[in-house]
């Protein structure tokens, strides 16, 4: 089997028209944060890649993303911070072998110390 290959990986405030609105270099207490991944396909058949949102080490959401044959697939998942939340949101992305394909993190910070790269 071919492995997936990780063509693009963006954190970002949002997705428009299937693509990443921005890149975020930093998040907010209560914001949405997606993940937008671009994969290469080349098998015959769909498979899957595991997406996981940690604060401070503690997993919050787990979201698995079919990817079906292609070139240039794009997909994308999210996790909703707390109100509450301080420290740092890690994501990690791992294909149906078990192997990571992306870890990332990102600081959230208080709403008047957020930035991002457009």
């Amino acid at each position: 089997m071919k492995p997936l290959e990780l063509l693009q990986f963006r954190i970002t405030s949002g997705i428009e028209n299937k693509k990443a609105k921005d890149t975020l270099t930093t998040a907010v207490p209560g914001q949405r944060v997606w993940a937008h991944l671009t994969i290469r396909n080349r098998s015959a058949t769909t498979r899957q890649v595991r997406l996981v949102f940690r604060v401070n080490g503690d997993e919050r959401t787990t979201v698995s993303l079919d990817i079906d044959p292609s070139w240039s697939f794009r997909t994308w998942g999210y996790n909703t911070l707390r109100d509450l939340d301080t420290g740092e949101l890690d994501i990690e992305v791992t294909d149906d072998t078990g192997k990571v394909m992306v870890s990332d993190k990102l600081p959230i910070v208080r709403a008047k110390d957020a930035g991002k790269a457009k």
